[in-house]
């Protein structure tokens, strides 16, 4: 079921829906991409903080460091942490949704 409505056709998976996205994204490339668009799906929390830390955090610091090194503005952290706790939002009342609590 999907949205409520009972329907035959079976879902795409996550790993068919990430392969689409990375077709896609070979076609069509991204504006001022720093690197290539990837996705790493686990069910650890530890592991996700630690990828995280190293694939998010750690690029992002160097890449602002390097931007107020030459007198531009950094951004890449800030952006990162407004969506971190966005996200952590969403999660939080979607949990509470799921629990039957409003």
């Amino acid at each position: 079921m999907y949205n409520s409505i009972a329907h035959p056709m079976k879902g795409i998976s996550w790993g068919e829906e990430m392969k689409l996205a990375a077709k896609l994204t070979e076609e069509i490339p991204l504006n001022s991409t720093v690197w290539k668009p990837n996705a790493i799906i686990t069910k650890y929390h530890a592991w996700y903080y630690v990828n995280v830390i190293f694939l998010h955090l750690i690029p992002g610091m160097l890449i602002d460091g390097l931007l107020k090194i030459c007198g531009k503005k950094p951004l890449y952290v800030n952006i990162h942490c407004v969506i971190y706790i966005n996200i952590s939002k969403l999660l939080i009342m979607l949990y509470l949704l799921v629990a039957g609590i409003t």
